[in-house]
């Protein structure tokens, strides 16, 4: 609803300023201001609307889970991680990257550990474009890459990690997401980036 009255808005802002342009050129000075005066009002309830509804703010809900089990003994123990991105009403998301650090925050007899760190990224995060081919049986997952995940309003996705971690000590486990709010379907390769963050302590078993 709220991107349906924001296209009116948007195109109302056009005509009005299609519309002063022309009478722009009119003898009538009347008309000359009326148009100038309707189309600055129209653009400036746009961009009030706009602001008003949280413009240049982008609502997403990051959650997460892990899960830890031990191995084979005098192995290190598996940890998967669940990532659930939710994506709220205002705005959308073009998602370009998502990295998980994983810390040992242990500390034995008082004495903090040597810091042990490993960076992990969630299985099927990267986008292939689609292979044309009748015969071949990997068509989705082979192809050049297509660029961003677009996490449109109202939209969850979730992603998954895999790692092992030490038996015996805690670990942090901690989420970067990284995107930007395009403009109406339009990007800038100086963007900048926008940071999401979460982290989740890990107990021993």
């Amino acid at each position: 609803m709220n991107r349906r009255i924001e296209y009116i808005l948007a195109a109302l802002c056009f005509g009005a300023v299609i519309t002063a342009g022309f009478v722009g050129y009119h003898k009538n000075e009347a008309l000359k201001n009326a148009g100038t005066y309707i189309a600055a009002v129209t653009v400036f309830c746009f961009f009030l609307y706009k602001l008003v509804t949280g413009w240049l703010f982008i609502n997403l809900t990051i959650n997460t889970e892990a899960y830890r089990t031990k191995g084979r003994e005098g192995e290190d123990d598996h940890l998967a991680v669940k990532v659930i991105l939710s994506k709220g009403a205002i705005d959308s998301l073009w998602l370009e990257d998502i990295e998980i650090r994983i810390r040992n925050v242990s500390e034995i007899n008082g004495c903090k550990p040597a810091i042990t760190e490993q960076y992990i990224k969630p299985y099927n995060f990267e986008k292939f474009e689609l292979i044309n081919s009748k015969t071949a049986t990997d068509k989705y997952w082979s192809g050049s890459s297509e660029g961003l995940y677009v996490s449109s309003t109202g939209e969850e996705t979730v992603f998954s990690a895999y790692g092992r971690i030490s038996a015996g000590y805690a670990y942090s486990t901690e989420i970067i997401v990284v995107g930007h709010r395009p403009f109406y379907s339009l990007t800038r390769k100086k963007e900048k980036k926008i940071q999401w963050r979460a982290s989740l302590v890990v107990l021993p078993i």
